[in-house]
């Protein structure tokens, strides 16, 4: 994997938009050498990147309709070297908790649970109350 400060390459999974717009906004402010930047909003096409193309970053949706994001992590686990840094992405309980279970079943046992937060409007995390209030 290349050194995080170059440009890594990274790959958003979301089947939102304008979910995809922040998080690669979010992202991208964090390289100083910028990113290479790919989104998918289909389960197939993402899996098709995955399975043809490597990745620094791998950023999930755990709600895509029909389908889970974190359902590709074993084609990640297969397709990808070990140095993928995979983020997973929800905004409901419900994901989180099958998030944690499938990241548990997968081998997983580091996780930085974010709970509460949310992007401002300069793509900054705040805590959910203040981005309410403001």
């Amino acid at each position: 994997m290349k050194d995080l400060q170059s440009s890594p390459k990274i790959l958003i999974v979301d089947d939102t938009l304008s979910d995809q717009k922040s998080v690669a906004a979010f992202l991208t402010r964090n390289f100083v050498n910028g990113c290479d930047i790919h989104t998918v909003d289909k389960y197939s096409a993402a899996k098709k990147k995955i399975r043809n193309e490597k990745f620094d970053i791998i950023t999930l949706d755990g709600n895509m309709g029909l389908e889970c994001g974190y359902n590709l992590i074993p084609d990640i686990q297969r397709f990808q070297t070990t140095r993928c840094i995979i983020i997973m992405i929800t905004g409901t309980q419900s994901c989180i908790d099958t998030g944690l279970l499938r990241g548990a079943h997968f081998g997983f046992i580091k996780y930085d649970i974010q709970q509460d937060v949310k992007l401002n409007e300069a793509f900054e995390l705040v805590p959910l109350r203040q981005a309410e209030s403001a």
